[in-house]
């Protein structure tokens, strides 16, 4: 499998296992990839107007891949696994370790969407007036 098609299906994975869990778990109180708040990180308050931040979570990879080549000039970079061919196309294969990060924010959860509707009808409502300073 080509790398690129094996970081976007892994991204595309997590994400719809996530949607999936929002969806399955709305009922019983678990909530997936809850919303922050930008002053207390760690801590979700159900209905607080203030958790509306989604989070950032990096997707660590840390793959074997193969990179090859052929005698016409041909390249490409492949997650590694265990292959046996035979044949002599004068191809050549060297194998490496590759690590890297991807920053994802997870699809919103409910609350969050909810959470944001509030802030905006808390921002929208006008001010009280104090009696006497108009």
């Amino acid at each position: 499998m080509d790398l690129k098609d094996f970081v976007k299906n892994s991204i595309k994975d997590i994400a719809t296992a996530s949607q999936e869990l929002q969806t399955e778990f709305a009922e019983s109180g678990v909530v997936v990839n809850p919303p922050v708040s930008p002053m207390q990180k760690d801590i979700f308050e159900d209905g607080n107007a203030g958790c509306t931040w989604r989070q950032i979570r990096d997707v660590d990879f840390d793959v074997a891949v193969v990179a090859s080549s052929t005698g016409g000039g041909k390249a490409s970079l492949k997650v590694w696994s265990a292959e046996i061919s035979g044949g002599a196309d004068g191809a050549h294969e060297t194998s490496s370790r590759l690590r890297f990060s991807i920053p994802i924010a997870l699809p919103a959860s409910q609350s969050e969407k909810e959470n944001q509707e509030k802030s905006r009808a808390k921002r929208s409502k006008p001010a009280p007036r104090i009696r006497g300073f108009y």
